[in-house]
Formats: C-alpha cells, structure tokens, sequence
C-alpha cells in the first residue's frame, strides 16, 4: 500500500509540474501572439526594436 501511496504522490507531483509547464508554455504563445498583432502595424525597425528589448520570461 505504500508503494501505491507514494507513486500516487509522484503522479501528482508530475501532473502538477506539467500543469506549470503548460500554463508558461501558453503564456509564452499568448505573449507572441500579441506581439506579432501589435507589430504588424509597425516599420519593420521599430517592430525589431521592440522584439529585441522585449523582456524575458522567468
């Protein structure tokens, strides 16, 4: 039984883990997405600019 217990608790720690990963993961595509939108009425110099000095996510 505590074998069961214990890869119970590692199944939910993987799910939540995953659960994180997907979540930055969309924040990421959002964030881009975005960008491309705001961007495509800008010059090409500012659009790159502003790309570059964008800041990282964590």
């Amino acid at each position: 039984m505590a074998r069961a217990d214990a890869a119970l608790r590692e199944a939910q720690r993987l799910h939540l883990a995953l659960m994180r990963e997907r979540s930055i993961a969309q924040a990421i595509c959002d964030n881009a997405a975005q960008t491309r939108t705001l961007q495509s009425g800008l010059s090409p110099t500012i659009a790159i600019a502003l790309t570059v000095n964008a800041p990282r996510s964590a």
